[in-house]
């Protein structure tokens, strides 16, 4: 009986998960970095993903050795050098909806990072 249920559930969010991958077929990188480059993020916080509803997914990537601190303005209010969720360095953040509110990074320490952002929209 277990089993059947264990199956059920996960066919379901098979089937739902699939349905919302349907939906979502655009994918932006960089958006907020100068012609869409990769974002530097230095001492001060920087905007890496502005507030959109529709978003379905985005992923920041720290594509430096040096970690960094992100938060979801929207709702944490800005990160800084010891607070924020850290994205150690060659390490990503994943998000679903919510990644739909806009998203801030500052380095953690004294160097500067650079980060990739890539985004999915239906």
């Amino acid at each position: 009986m277990w089993l059947w249920i264990t199956w059920a559930v996960l066919g379901s969010l098979l089937f739902f998960s699939q349905v919302d991958a349907q939906n979502c077929r655009k994918v932006k990188a960089n958006v907020q970095g100068v012609t869409k480059q990769d974002i530097q993020i230095s001492s001060t916080p920087v905007t890496v993903l502005m507030a959109n509803t529709t978003r379905c997914a985005a992923i920041i990537y720290n594509n430096s050795a040096n970690d960094i601190r992100c938060s979801d303005v929207t709702n944490d209010g800005p990160p800084t050098a010891s607070s924020g969720f850290v994205v150690g360095g060659f390490k990503w953040l994943g998000m679903d909806l919510e990644g739909q509110g806009q998203w801030q990074c500052i380095r953690a320490g004294a160097n500067d990072s650079i980060v990739s952002i890539v985004e999915a929209l239906p």
